[in-house]
């Protein structure tokens, strides 16, 4: 009882001597003390907090210069590509690249042409791309896709949705409300490939797809979905326990919201980079996203302190 009651005495003490951080100065001497002092990584922490908003998330990844660099990815991006090469309809490189694409999302394994056909058939009459992203499409479904690319010029691809169970279905819906879409496969919903519209569609108005990911960008999803699905992950966000589904709603969060930003560490050698990467483990980087999501909605810097041990005792009395 006794300890409780001095540590909300401590509590509210220190309240009173914080001093909320709202600057990009101020972000960034927190983000400088979180890279162990270095202040260009804070300084670069700063900038990406100023570009992608207290919603976004922030990466670590390896570079391939010498100098650090901040890359801002404003759209929807996941870490799935395209399922065959045969796809690639662009001369710049190994990629997929679309204009005003219509977006079929899918659930479930798509194995049947059958199902397709429908769907095609609506988005040639439009004259548009189509891009299945699904479970996974294989068999007679990606053989008769590939084939009438090859031969015909189809302008289609297919993509594997990203993420496993309950995260899969959970990102396919974010997608369908960032572009204007439904899903199929929904089982609350019943709705059949087989009976498509063109109102089912996503919509967006390019896309770029890789053999490692997919970029959506200029999605057609109403303003206002989108901010109820925003306001909904944030409360998921606020209820959860867990740490693992935490990072996993914020990082739907800031695809949603912000956007993405990452760090990318340079350096002249394999040892430099990990040395600099070693100030930024899996665990400070989960915490330094933490501490910075919460400075940017006012969470202060705790100034603690006396100007002599009276002083101090009398703050623990």
């Amino acid at each position: 009882m006794g300890v409780s009651r001095a540590v909300s005495a401590v509590i509210e003490s220190l309240k009173q001597l914080s001093k909320p951080v709202t600057t990009p100065e101020e972000i960034a001497q927190v983000a400088t003390i979180s890279a162990n002092g270095d202040k260009e990584i804070g300084d670069l922490i700063s900038s990406a907090m100023k570009r992608v908003g207290k919603n976004g998330v922030i990466t670590v990844k390896d570079g391939k210069t010498l100098k650090d660099e901040l890359e801002i990815i404003e759209g929807m991006k996941f870490d799935r590509g395209y399922i065959s090469p045969y796809f690639i309809n662009s001369s710049k490189g190994q990629r997929v690249e679309f204009e005003n694409a219509c977006l079929l999302l899918c659930e479930k394994k798509i194995s049947s042409i059958q199902q397709l056909v429908p769907a095609l058939e609506l988005a040639n009459t439009q004259r548009r791309p189509l891009v299945i992203i699904a479970e996974d499409v294989d068999g007679e479904a990606l053989t008769t896709l590939v084939l009438n690319r090859l031969k015909v010029g189809l302008q289609v691809v297919a993509v594997k949705a990203p993420g496993f169970g309950d995260n899969r279905k959970n990102q396919l819906h974010d997608m369908a409300i960032a572009t204007g879409g439904v899903v199929f496969g929904d089982e609350s919903i019943e709705l059949k490939l087989e009976d498509v519209k063109m109102s089912d569609f996503g919509e967006v108005g390019e896309i770029t797809i890789t053999k490692d990911d997919t970029l959506l960008i200029k999605g057609k999803g109403s303003e206002a979905d989108i901010q109820r699905r925003i306001e909904q992950i944030q409360e998921e966000i606020e209820d959860t326990k867990s740490e693992y589904e935490k990072e996993k709603l914020q990082e739907r969060l800031a695809k949603l919201a912000d956007g993405v930003a990452i760090l990318k560490v340079g350096g002249s050698s394999d040892v430099e980079v990990n040395e600099k990467k070693d100030t930024k483990s899996e665990y400070e980087k989960e915490k330094l996203q933490e501490r910075l999501a919460k400075l940017a909605d006012g969470v202060a810097i705790l100034k603690v302190g006396g100007s002599s041990d009276v002083e101090v005792n009398e703050k623990k009395d």
